[in-house]
């Protein structure tokens, strides 16, 4: 049985590592299932491989409840040791292209015209490119990033996260 979570290798390779897992992926064909997590992800894993329908499921992902669970706003921000009253946006994920993290930076550059004490909060770690845009759009005290959140509030800081946000924003154009 073999679980399939995304398709990147097979429609964006990015570097050596999706090469080989590309080629490692053309052995699905002997599993006797393969699992998706999704049903556009099923389509795609027939599309791009020689796996047989009747052999490829769907099972989605699940939820640790105890994790990912409704808390105080106001404890979730202090325990992160983010503003109170501020409004923030969520960003979860990488600064690879397919996260259209450009656009997010943008977008959110816009939203700041309009509302001053707004905070995009991007847990991920920063890499050259969108710094350089940060700076150029002026956004520098209104983009904070999170990395290593277990180290800054223990084991339940993504869930923490979460709850301290108004809202997520996830413009990626592949996930």
């Amino acid at each position: 049985v073999v679980t399939v979570h995304d398709m990147i290798p097979f429609l964006n390779p990015r570097h050596t590592s999706d090469r080989l897992i590309k080629r490692s992926m053309n052995d699905i064909r002997m599993a006797d299932a393969v699992i998706c997590i999704s049903e556009e992800l099923r389509k795609e894993v027939l599309a791009h491989t020689n796996v047989q329908p009747q052999r490829a499921f769907v099972v989605h992902n699940g939820v640790n409840h105890r994790l990912f669970r409704p808390r105080d706003k106001r404890e979730a921000r202090r325990a992160l040791g983010l503003p109170a009253e501020a409004k923030i946006v969520l960003h979860i994920g990488s600064e690879e292209m397919r996260k259209n993290v450009p656009l997010l930076l943008k977008a959110f550059h816009r939203l700041v015209a309009n509302q001053p004490d707004a905070l995009l909060l991007r847990v991920g770690e920063a890499t050259p490119e969108p710094a350089a845009l940060i700076r150029s759009l002026g956004l520098g005290d209104r983009v904070r990033y999170l990395h290593g959140l277990t180290q800054t509030a223990g084991s339940d800081a993504v869930g923490l996260v979460y709850n301290a946000s108004d809202v997520l924003a996830f413009p990626s154009t592949y996930e």
